[in-house]
């Protein structure tokens, strides 16, 4: 199977191969002190220089959001045992013993009932009447806690495969004390990391204006910016993107007042046509409105793959207050994710994942304390929002939990974080009928009995 090829920075900046050690230090050091000094123009000229494949026909919006610390995911949806019934003794996860109230959400998915899940509480307070055009399935694996080790990134299979954006790669963000997850199977390319709308929007116009180049023009810019010398490039970097750009494109000797004028892309819906709605759904919250910024500019296919991590995860305190406003907070970023696709009128799958659980003493209680790690009862949500209908499901479970409280780890997709991202891939493929995707990845993620295990979402 043949691998992607990457393209020489040397290459994508238009020079001739470094063949000197003088020319590959020069080169190499110059480069380097670009990506750091200027990284907006620095990423959007990467950006702009790497061939488009497109956006690849039939592929949906993908976003993936981590919950950093060990959120309470089988407290919140409600994991059956395999013959379909709830377990008998809960008391570890926070859920009693005993019957207990199910609710079900999104045509046939279980949740904890009695207004106790608070990520469903908090889904449906945003989402509304998307829910009806929204499937839920639940993922039963075990994960580690409180660690960066877990291997729940899955940019690297979406890029493998071909999903980028217009303008970017992929966007992510790091919010709060919240830590990066690992990749499974497939490293990829260094993403966008977001603090700011502006970081985002500026790449995103930049690489939209620099696409419209000649190729001869992006290598005259891309020669320029890496002669620069640290000071011109700090001072470069400090200016505002539409100042930097105009400067660089001067100083480069290129003259295209048309492309300096229409400034890109349409990357900002705080500052478009879609204000009033955007501050409908996110509010006018700073950090709010990043996180509608990042779900607006993937769904509009201006960027690949999004990413956010959430800090405060591992919440066991002694009590459920915190641990509950948490979890209300994680369904409010699902739900208004949702809702700003049932706006845009646009498909999107999202993957919800955290490190670890958290657990309770043993007790009939079933709202009981949060008071310390509990891993082996974790497990990971995938939601996929159709605008013309519900999309298509077998089941609203996959791998179940054991009457011991953990997960089983038999199960095809119980035994790793890696099998259990690779599992939401092939969900993916599945649900956009590009089931031979698979056949793109370094090896094969599983084998062919396993899928009737693996596979809830279908297309049609």
């Amino acid at each position: 199977m043949s691998k992607n090829k990457q393209i020489p920075l040397w290459a994508k900046c238009g020079h001739k191969k470094p063949v000197t050690r003088r020319e590959i230090l020069s080169f190499s050091s110059k480069a380097f002190m670009a990506s750091l000094a200027v990284p907006n123009l620095a990423q959007a000229i990467t950006a702009a220089n790497c061939p488009r494949a497109g956006f690849a026909p039939g592929m949906i919006p993908f976003f993936s959001i981590h919950l950093s610390g060990g959120a309470a995911m089988s407290a919140n949806f409600l994991p059956m045992a395999k013959s379909g019934e709830p377990i008998k003794d809960r008391s570890r996860m926070g859920l009693g013993k005993g019957d207990i109230k199910i609710e079900k959400a999104f045509g046939a998915a279980n949740f904890v009932g009695n207004g106790n899940s608070k990520m469903l509480t908090g889904m449906r307070a945003q989402m509304g009447a998307a829910e009806s055009k929204t499937a839920f399935v639940g993922i039963c694996v075990g994960s580690f806690d409180d660690s960066d080790k877990n291997k729940f990134n899955p940019n690297g299979l979406l890029l493998r495969t071909g999903y980028r954006g217009e303008y970017l790669p992929q966007i992510n963000r790091l919010a709060g004390a919240s830590m990066r997850t690992q990749p499974a199977m497939v490293v990829p390319a260094t993403p966008l990391m977001v603090s700011r709308i502006s970081d985002m929007s500026q790449v995103l116009n930049l690489s939209a204006s620099l696409k419209s180049l000649k190729v001869e023009e992006k290598h005259k810019l891309g020669r320029f910016i890496s002669r620069l010398n640290q000071a011109q490039l700090s001072k470069l970097g400090r200016v505002p993107a539409s100042s930097s750009i105009k400067n660089a494109f001067e100083c480069a000797g290129l003259k295209n007042e048309t492309l300096l004028k229409d400034g890109g892309a349409d990357v900002n819906p705080f500052s478009n046509s879609h204000k009033s709605r955007f501050e409908t759904i996110w509010s006018r919250d700073a950090t709010q409105q990043v996180f509608g910024s990042m779900a607006y500019n993937t769904l509009m296919n201006h960027s690949g793959p999004g990413h956010i991590a959430l800090g405060g995860y591992d919440y066991h305190d002694g009590t459920r207050t915190r641990g509950d406003a948490k979890d209300r907070e994680a369904g409010e970023l699902i739900g208004r994710i949702i809702a700003t696709a049932d706006y845009l009128k646009k498909p999107v799958f999202i993957m919800v994942t955290t490190d670890g659980s958290t657990g309770s003493p043993s007790s009939t209680d079933q709202q009981a304390p949060w008071v310390t790690d509990f891993g082996r009862a974790s497990a990971v949500y995938m939601l996929s929002y159709d605008p013309n209908k519900r999309p298509s499901t077998s089941t609203n479970q996959l791998g179940h939990l054991l009457e011991s409280q953990a997960v089983d780890d038999s199960h095809v997709l119980g035994i790793s974080p890696e099998k259990a991202t690779l599992g939401v891939f092939a969900n993916y493929c599945s649900l956009i009928g590009k089931m031979e995707l698979l056949e793109q990845l370094p090896r094969r993620p599983f084998e062919p009995h396993e899928y009737k295990d693996v596979i809830a979402f279908h297309k049609g």
